[in-house]
């Protein structure tokens, strides 16, 4: 087997195995439910930049959907 193939292989094997996370155990859920670990900790700040955002885009769903705010996509 050449060099090549096998880097490619083990690349593979090693990007397939980092996907795998083990389960969180049920006393662990209180450490990750803390508000510091929350992706957006401050809901009405994140409420208002996505209004600000939308605003901005001058379209509806302008932070997730494809094109620009001219309605093209």
């Amino acid at each position: 087997m050449a060099w090549g193939n096998y880097v490619w292989i083990c690349l593979g094997i090693s990007i397939l195995l980092s996907a795998c996370s083990p389960a969180i155990k049920p006393w662990e859920r209180g450490t990750l439910a803390k508000p510091h670990m929350a992706l957006q900790p401050n809901a009405i700040e994140a409420s208002l930049r996505r209004h600000m955002q939308l605003s901005k885009e001058a379209s509806s769903g302008g932070h997730s959907a494809g094109g620009g705010g001219c309605g093209c996509n």
